[in-house]
């Protein structure tokens, strides 16, 4: 014979057609805790300092124009 009888075949495709076992998720390492930590830590100090210390946003002048009371 040449190759695999059809009904070989079916057995193999039946087989396969079976999802994979559920991968369990290990808990994180603490070293990536630790990079995620001071990661979130940079990047909150650096919007605190683009909103309130930097030049980029500060406003220094405000003109008002309109009717007078």
């Amino acid at each position: 014979m040449a190759g695999p009888t059809t009904a070989e075949r079916g057995e193999r495709q039946q087989e396969s057609s079976v999802p994979p076992p559920a991968r369990r998720l290990r808990p994180p390492r603490p070293r990536t805790i630790i990079i995620l930590a001071v990661a979130l830590v940079l990047l909150g100090a650096g919007g605190v300092w683009a909103l309130y210390g930097s030049p980029w946003l500060r406003v220094e002048r405000v003109s008002v124009s309109g009717a007078a009371c």
